[in-house]
């Protein structure tokens, strides 16, 4: 049991990094954007990984209507209720 959260940290550092990096990378990208606010919402809080939840929220809310794809709309806007 040890070695499956052992690995499960060890994953969710490498995420957290690869996201991080690209939300640097492309700032006003709704899609990283996106993705990050869903890790970060749904992301057990003891693993403190919760930081940009209302940065995102605001930029997903602020931007959702330049949004061309209407599924990637639908998605946000689920995630935002």
């Amino acid at each position: 049991m040890y070695l499956i959260h052992q690995a499960n940290c060890k994953l969710l550092i490498r995420v957290k990094k690869n996201i991080e990096l690209a939300v640097k990378n492309a700032p006003v990208n709704i899609e990283i954007r996106y993705i990050r606010f869903s890790v970060q919402k749904n992301a057990p809080s003891f693993l403190g990984y919760n930081n940009h939840l209302k940065e995102d929220k605001d930029f997903l809310v602020k931007n959702k209507k330049n949004i061309n794809s209407d599924l990637l709309q639908k998605n946000i806007e689920t995630l935002l209720k």
